[in-house]
């Protein structure tokens, strides 16, 4: 689509004509966290979270490993960081 760089292919035809497959567009690696994700992303990380600092690279990955979650320190230190904000409100 126009994500594509060809936004011509649609000129003048109306959402109704347009053909998408969605399987296409859908990107299996952003999967969404499970409630019993954040549980324990949360109960791991409560004290982090309570002080408003990030664990180190080495506490996330010994986290993930114990979890066996396979999502990326980065990831995981993001998540952390959406709930010392939310924490701080």
């Amino acid at each position: 689509m126009i994500e594509k760089g060809n936004p011509s292919e649609f000129e003048g035809k109306s959402l109704s004509e347009i053909q998408v497959n969605i399987d296409e567009y859908v990107d299996d690696n952003d999967k969404g966290w499970t409630t019993e994700e954040i549980k324990s992303l949360k109960e791991h990380f409560k004290s982090f979270i309570s002080k408003g600092t990030y664990p180190c690279s080495s506490e996330i990955k010994e986290f993930g490993k114990s979890t066996n979650n396979t999502r990326s320190v980065a990831v995981i230190k993001s998540k952390i960081q959406h709930f010392i904000r939310l924490n701080l409100k």
